[in-house]
């Protein structure tokens, strides 16, 4: 393992959790957009939207942002 969290695909998020994954997985905050952060990768691009603040995100929708993050 390389220090970075690992994401569990069953477990619920909440938005700032999720925020924290991206970061040390490389993702920069670019832009603020309503109730949704938008991060960029250097290798990945983006947009990949998140919404906050949230407390709980639901499943279907981390699953989706951790899949095009690259994380699942």
């Amino acid at each position: 393992m390389n220090g970075k969290p690992v994401v569990d695909r069953n477990r619920r998020y909440s938005s700032t959790e999720i925020i924290e994954i991206l970061k040390a997985h490389g993702w920069t905050l670019k832009r603020i957009k309503g109730d949704h952060y938008h991060f960029f990768h250097p290798d990945l691009g983006g947009p990949l939207p998140v919404p906050h603040p949230k407390k709980d995100v639901p499943l279907g929708t981390q699953r989706n942002i951790f899949k095009r993050a690259g994380l699942l």
